[in-house]
This record gives structure tokens, C-alpha cells and sequence, in this order.
């Protein structure tokens, strides 16, 4: 027996780590339909299900059965993942997808409730984030995400729920603004 301690927690949350560290992850964003993490799909309708909305819903099942921490830090990657599915279709429909990776190498993470991240954002869409309603609840949840990750903070049922539902209404929107672009774009060729 050795003393070195398990790699991953026991049981459900130990596999999905296992999953998430085993899982090999490449980024192409030099082809003509790529997409991060190795999906290739630009458009949403192309997608069985984005790797953002798969995060979400691991959420939410967290959400409800716990450990409600994950619930938030799954929450807080789908954002993540949401936001750069976001830049390369955004730099796509400008004409410039060579440099997505570029600019996505520019950030530490895609957060978007970091300002250079969200000004990136709203310069190729169009879309400012303030005038919505759900930005400065999703501005002040990031203290929440902050303080399960950096500080280990628990989380109650209630507080992983609201996170998870305020990052599907940012994910809905965002899937918004790219989708009627898309429509735009397409209608103007």
C-alpha cells in the first residue's frame, strides 16, 4: 500500500475529474469550421450538443444532489468554454479566424466578467453586456465562483442553483447574439 494519496475523490466527482484530466484536449483553430477544444462545428444547429451546454447540464445535476462547489465551477466553465465558442465564430464571421488563437492566448482565462475579455467580446459582437439584466448579478456571482475556487468556500443548494441558472441565462444570450449574426451574415452573402 502506498502513501501517496488518491489522485481523484471517490466516487461520481473523482470520475468526472478522472474524465476531464484523461480527456485529450486540442485546440484547431486554423481550419475554416473549427472550434476550441477540438469540436468541429461553428453553428450551434451543427452541434449534437455543445461542449458548453454539456458543462451546464453536469451543473445543474450538481445543482440539485451536490456537492454543490461543483456545481458552481462546472457553472463557471461552461461560461468559459460559451465565451470562446463565442470568439472563434465572431472572429469567423469577420474574416479573420487566423486570430482567435492569437487573442485567446492574450487572456489567462475567458471569463467574461474579466473587463479585457468582455471588451474583446462586445467590440467583434456588437453586444453590450451592461445594457442586459443578468450582467451585474453574473458581475457579483464572481465573487461566489472566486471564493469556492481560490478559498474553498461551501456552497449551499440554493446558491449553486442561482449560479447555474445565471450562467444559462448569459450562455442563452450569448448563443443569441451569435446565432442572428450568423442569420445577418448569411442573408447579406
Amino acid at each position: 500500500m502506498s502513501d501517496e494519496p488518491e489522485p481523484f475523490p471517490p466516487g461520481r466527482l473523482g470520475a468526472q475529474f478522472q474524465m476531464l484530466v484523461e480527456t485529450p484536449v486540442t485546440r484547431s483553430y486554423d481550419g475554416q469550421n473549427s472550434q476550441p477544444l477540438g469540436v468541429t462545428a461553428l453553428r450551434l444547429s451543427e452541434l449534437v450538443i455543445s461542449i458548453h451546454r454539456t458543462l451546464l447540464k453536469e451543473a445543474r445535476q450538481y445543482s440539485t444532489s451536490g456537492p454543490y462547489e461543483m456545481a458552481v465551477v462546472l457553472a463557471q466553465a461552461a461560461l468559459e468554454v460559451c465565451t470562446e465558442w463565442a470568439f472563434t465564430v465572431l472572429f469567423a464571421l469577420r474574416g479573420v479566424e487566423k486570430l482567435t488563437k492569437s487573442v485567446l492566448d492574450l487572456f489567462l482565462s475567458t471569463n467574461i466578467c474579466n473587463e479585457r475579455v468582455r471588451k474583446v467580446y462586445e467590440g467583434l459582437s456588437g453586444d453590450t453586456l451592461a445594457d442586459h439584466q443578468f450582467w451585474t448579478r453574473l458581475m457579483s456571482h464572481k465573487k461566489l465562483r472566486n471564493a469556492v475556487v481560490h478559498e474553498g468556500k461551501k456552497t449551499s443548494a440554493d446558491e449553486a442553483a442561482d449560479f447555474v441558472a445565471l450562467v444559462d441565462e448569459y450562455i442563452r444570450h450569448v448563443e443569441t447574439v451569435v446565432q442572428n449574426l450568423q442569420e445577418k451574415q448569411g442573408a447579406t452573402a
